[in-house]
């Protein structure tokens, strides 16, 4: 099987780093690479192309959706799978304020999205989202994984 490569793109450097460590632990075949803003996400996902794409919605440089949107739109797009995760609740602000941030992508966009997560998320659902959307077997450490 080839390796599986994990774009991981949260602006708060503890938050990716925790969730690199985890995902390293977990899957430690997977190329984990990350990114702090949506240029470096774009340009990362052009030169790597990765097979799962963690997703903060909050960036400093502007919405996280709008890098399932401009994906979506490229060849690239049958490819990568998203996993969205956010801090700020379930409905969005950005052009439709008050309607949930999944209903502000266009059906295209929507299906490039796995999963979604509010923060502070289960780690165990988290990572079998991952799973899911990389289209591996759940790794055995997984199902064992105890929450505290």
């Amino acid at each position: 099987m080839p390796k599986k490569h994990c774009l991981i793109v949260e602006d708060d450097l503890p938050t990716s780093d925790a969730i690199a460590d985890y995902l390293k632990s977990f899957f430690p075949d997977w190329e984990i690479s990350q990114a702090v803003t949506q240029k470096a996400a774009l340009r990362e996902t052009l030169a790597t192309r990765p097979d799962v794409i963690i997703l903060d919605i909050a960036l400093p440089d502007g919405d996280g959706l709008d890098i399932i949107r401009e994906l979506a739109k490229s060849t690239f797009k049958q490819k990568s799978r998203f996993v969205v995760i956010t801090a700020l609740g379930r409905f969005g602000r950005g052009p439709h304020p008050g309607r949930p941030w999944m209903d502000q992508l266009e059906s295209g966009e929507r299906e490039l999205v796995t999963a979604f997560f509010q923060k502070p998320f289960k780690w165990k659902e988290f990572l079998t989202a991952l799973a899911q959307a990389a289209d591996v077997p759940l790794p055995e450490a997984v199902t064992e994984f105890q929450e505290y």
